[in-house]
């Protein structure tokens, strides 16, 4: 059976938290207060690692939500971005997909459908909800535009 993809990427996140402090994996490993071979099998996404690894690298002033979910805590963010970060965290999926719609919009994203579909079915198990979603509210391609890119050509 291959490796699990979130415990994959979970390592490949502690190892991106070790390259910015500069320290080597003994180094670090003391830090998070494991053993060299147990810091090599965290960054290969091999082995999960322990609460007490979390908290011993929060003391250590690294944040340790971003380790796990990839998002950085909200307490690095200006009072707007918290509060629109605690309002998004209310809406429903459903809600949220209209909002994300709205942002690409509105930022001038253009976001294809197959990667989309693909992120959402492993956010949210829910490939149904993606493709329909998809399908009602994103272009696939700028061919859609009648081949206008909005590049400059």
């Amino acid at each position: 059976m291959g490796k699990d993809a979130r415990l994959a990427g979970l390592g490949q996140r502690i190892r991106r938290a070790r390259l910015s402090t500069g320290l080597n994996q003994k180094d670090f490993s003391k830090v998070g207060g494991v053993s060299v071979v147990t810091q090599q099998q965290y960054e290969a996404g091999n082995t999960a690692p322990t609460a007490t690894y979390f908290y011993a690298l929060e003391n250590a002033g690294i944040d340790s939500a971003e380790l796990l979910t990839g998002i950085p805590s909200s307490g690095d963010l200006n009072p707007v971005d918290r509060q629109t970060l605690e309002m998004l965290n209310e809406l429903s999926q459903n809600d949220r997909a209209v909002v994300f719609s709205l942002l690409c919009v509105l930022t001038d994203h253009v976001v294809g459908i197959d990667d989309l579909a693909v992120q959402l079915k492993q956010a949210q198990g829910q490939r149904d909800f993606a493709e329909r979603f998809m399908k009602s509210t994103l272009h696939d391609k700028p061919k859609d535009f009648g081949g206008f890119s909005g590049e400059n050509e």
